[in-house]
């Protein structure tokens, strides 16, 4: 992601480092370790407030086992968010911690929320008070990508069954969520619009046209015996949508 223009650049890499670029100098400003993971995703938001997310480290303490950090541009650590659900028992006891890696970060184009994408939901925080205001439950998936629309209209993710889409075969759970799913949310209060099925693995990037009329997905065999089903891309019609909405 670039910042402030096109002279300083935010990557991420899997050795654990966010590193912070100058483009014209083509060398390294300010480098960072989150929490020593590989860094998954990273973005930076119209108001200047960058976020980086990483995996979960699974042998690390609880107050370091931190998945999601805000950033200024440049890369003082202003805040720290653990996302975590808990497992437990038919009694309802605790049983367990689950700490979740974060998948990939959309902020709004006004930026004033921030999409965070994990293996089991995505969370909605409000930028100016770095606080959760909406969580978008998706049981037994993870969500690999994310966007908004060029006007903050939608928000659009795709989410994969954790057991890579073999998941015909399970029973409980939303029908929606059995096969990998295109995903169209309300960018206002993030509620629902639309889903789309049609990919049969992995759904790995999204985007948005910049008239908001076509969604493009790609996916992902992972298994060579998949390698030739489902390699694509594929596109969807949001204008249909927008169409029903205004009907």
């Amino acid at each position: 992601r670039f910042i402030g223009g096109s002279n300083r650049l935010l990557s991420g890499s899997r050795d654990g480092q966010a590193i912070l670029w100058s483009v014209r100098r083509q060398i390294p400003i300010r480098k960072t370790k989150p929490n020593s993971q590989p860094v998954n995703a990273c973005d930076i938001s119209s108001k200047a407030l960058v976020a980086i997310g990483t995996m979960a480290s699974p042998n690390a303490r609880p107050s370091k086992n931190v998945a999601l950090t805000f950033w200024t541009t440049k890369l003082k650590c202003i805040r720290r968010e653990w996302l975590v659900t808990y497992t437990s028992d038919r009694r309802g006891n605790p049983t367990a911690v689950l700490y979740h890696d974060v998948t990939a970060l959309s902020f709004t184009p006004d930026g004033e929320f921030l999409a965070a994408c994990l293996s089991c939901a995505v969370w909605i925080f409000e930028t100016d008070t770095l606080t959760r205001t909406k969580k978008i439950e998706l049981m037994g998936c993870s969500v690999p990508c994310s966007t908004f629309s060029r006007s903050g209209d939608y928000l659009i993710f795709a989410t994969t069954r954790l057991d890579i889409g073999w998941c015909w075969e399970i029973k409980e759970t939303d029908d929606r969520l059995k096969l990998p799913t295109v995903w169209i949310y309300c960018g206002k209060n993030f509620e629902p619009i639309a889903h789309y099925h049609g990919h049969r693995r992995m759904i790995t990037s999204c985007c948005v046209s910049a008239a908001e009329t076509v969604v493009a997905t790609t996916s992902k065999n992972v298994y060579q015996v998949d390698w030739s089903r489902d390699s694509n891309v594929r596109l969807w019609d949001l204008s249909a949508v927008k169409d029903d909405l205004t009907d």
